[in-house]
């Protein structure tokens, strides 16, 4: 599968897509709160034009979507923290989950 169809599957699912400059985190274009569309044809024309484009998906109430941004950095360690909340029956239900480059995951 490649690009094109991973975006387009995350819009036909309700989540608001939007482009990254490649290999990045950082947003390929300016207004991109206003570009995140879950228009099928119009993600479709986004990764036409920039094919090499990374996906990104707008959280928040427009994708229904909560993020928990998990990070390992010096001391701290966000999966001890999380293991903590669930040995006090703060559970949270089965998610998707993504690895991020640091080690951490959302």
């Amino acid at each position: 599968m490649c690009i094109i169809d991973h975006a387009i599957c995350l819009a036909q699912n309700g989540f608001h897509v939007f482009r990254l400059a490649p290999e990045s985190k950082v947003p390929m274009f300016s207004g991109w709160q206003d570009d995140a569309t879950t228009d099928v044809d119009q993600v479709a024309r986004f990764y036409t034009k920039t094919p090499n484009a990374n996906i990104a998906v707008k959280t928040g109430p427009q994708s229904n979507l909560c993020v928990i941004d998990i990070d390992r950095k010096g001391d701290v360690d966000g999966f001890k923290t999380l293991e903590a909340l669930a040995a006090r029956g703060k559970e949270l239900p089965p998610s998707p989950i993504s690895k991020t480059p640091t080690g951490g995951c959302h």
